[in-house]
């Protein structure tokens, strides 16, 4: 008998931290008597969802020949451990019934199933979520049309393996233990399989800046302007390169909601928010489900402008004028010249010899990176 842990999500609640992680403790794992293995560092096992019948924008039949190896790698080793974790932020997608059928293709003996789930502040998870959709599209949904009801999704597995089976967190670093989810992720593991565990450190994706985040916005509309919902490949090189940049330093201010749209998003989802702590009291979403009055009524300040700036609190105009100014792809396929890129530097905060080396070395490695790329 093999016993499972899945690990489900949800998206951007630092399933990239705990997935690294898992990979790089292989061996301490193995010597707890826990397999985790997957063809890549920090994929996790995403891929097996489309042997669930999951399609997606990335689907593809190189994708369904990963998934089928990755299915074989965990089927060729799970029966020497007593215990296999598989970890992936879109199973939370998945109907527990069709999740449980794809654990029953890596073992037909299947022992106990404990479930492990990660959720935020909705007002945060549309923010987050906004920026995650802007990678693939120049258009995200309007605060009062985000309506998801993550907390169904919860109790269907609660009424599937049972309380005592389903460990449910909350993704912020007031409840987190040290603030770090991997610290988190360490102690459920120790609690479920009876033995302490200690993961090692790894850190989750950075997220883009408000600054950057209309940029890329910018970037989608006049690049890929009939392509919504499709990742491509010079966004995903734009979206490399400002990474790059915030691990110099972050390039303008954190993303946050502007108050109108928070309390539109809260409002429309308080009864996710009630649902969630009905059946999970542990959670403090109080915040997000008390006091609330019917949603707000439009006119907003996106209802007729598809900026991603009428959402946000704050969003420097002047530092996108000067990220934009250094991009190729917003002036007419012009390259910034020494002046403009200096410029640039100065009002971006890159101001050491350093800082200034590394932002050039980044912004060359873009370059050659997009003319790689077919548009």
């Amino acid at each position: 008998m093999t016993n499972f842990i899945l690990h489900i999500g949800d998206g951007k609640c630092g399933s990239t931290a705990i997935q690294n992680s898992l990979y790089a403790s292989r061996a301490h794992l193995a010597d707890a008597g826990i397999h985790y293995d997957t063809l890549a560092p920090n994929s996790g096992h995403t891929v097996l969802a489309l042997l669930a019948g999951q399609r997606s924008r990335a689907a593809s039949p190189s994708r369904e020949a990963v998934a089928a190896r990755t299915l074989q790698l965990l089927q060729d080793e799970c029966q020497r451990y007593e215990w296999v974790v598989l970890s992936a932020e879109n199973f939370i997608n998945l109907s527990p019934e069709a999740a449980i059928n794809l654990v029953s293709r890596v073992s037909s003996e299947i022992g106990l199933i404990h479930v492990v789930a990660y959720v935020r502040n909705p007002s945060e998870m549309y923010a987050s979520s906004v920026q995650q959709l802007l990678k693939g599209s120049h258009l995200f949904p309007a605060p009062e049309t985000y309506h998801r009801r993550v907390d169904q999704k919860l109790k269907a597995w609660k009424d599937r393996v049972g309380q005592d089976r389903l460990h449910v967190r909350q993704f912020s670093r007031k409840f987190l233990p040290r603030g770090d989810v991997v610290t988190d992720f360490s102690q459920i593991l120790g609690t479920i399989v009876g033995t302490e565990i200690s993961l090692s450190p790894a850190s989750s994706n950075r997220s883009l800046s408000a600054e950057q985040t209309r940029v890329l916005q910018m970037f989608r509309k006049a690049v890929y302007p009939n392509d919504a919902g499709s990742l491509l490949p010079r966004s995903t090189e734009l979206v490399r390169f400002f990474t790059a940049l915030n691990e110099i330093k972050l390039v303008g201010n954190q993303i946050s909601l502007s108050g109108l749209a928070r309390e539109v998003v809260a409002s429309r989802n308080a009864d996710v928010a009630r649902g969630l702590m009905d059946c999970f009291p542990e959670l403090d979403l109080l915040e997000a489900c008390e006091g609330r009055l019917p949603v707000p009524t439009g006119p907003f300040p996106w209802t007729d402008n598809d900026s991603v700036e009428s959402i946000l609190a704050v969003c420097d105009r002047e530092l996108v004028e000067h990220i934009a100014a250094i991009l190729p792809e917003l002036n007419g396929e012009n390259c910034a010249d020494g002046h403009i890129i200096v410029t640039a530097m100065d009002r971006l905060g890159f101001h050491t010899d350093s800082e200034r080396q590394a932002f050039l070395g980044a912004h060359e490695a873009y370059q050659k990176a997009r003319l790689r790329c077919r548009r």
